[in-house]
């Protein structure tokens, strides 16, 4: 979750996956809403908000302009 946290912090320059300033709680609801397979139902993780990790996800992340989650997103990445 660490290595996550802090690909999310730091960015990944070379991919244009760029660093976000998020608070220590959004980087744990990023991480949780991943770790919960995009589910918001899930149960694989019960740390953090699924519901505030997919709004930082769609919103202020805006994670689906580079990745792609049940058919949102660009075509070029995976789902």
């Amino acid at each position: 979750d660490e290595d996550l946290a802090t690909v999310i912090r730091t960015g990944i320059a070379s991919t244009g996956m760029p660093a976000f300033k998020f608070q220590p709680a959004e980087v744990t609801a990023v991480v949780a809403f991943i770790r919960a397979g995009f589910d918001p139902g899930g149960t694989a993780v019960k740390v953090g908000s699924p519901s505030r990790g997919a709004a930082l996800f769609a919103g202020k992340g805006r994670c689906a302009t580079c990745h792609r989650v049940n058919g949102v997103g660009p075509r070029t990445a995976p789902d």
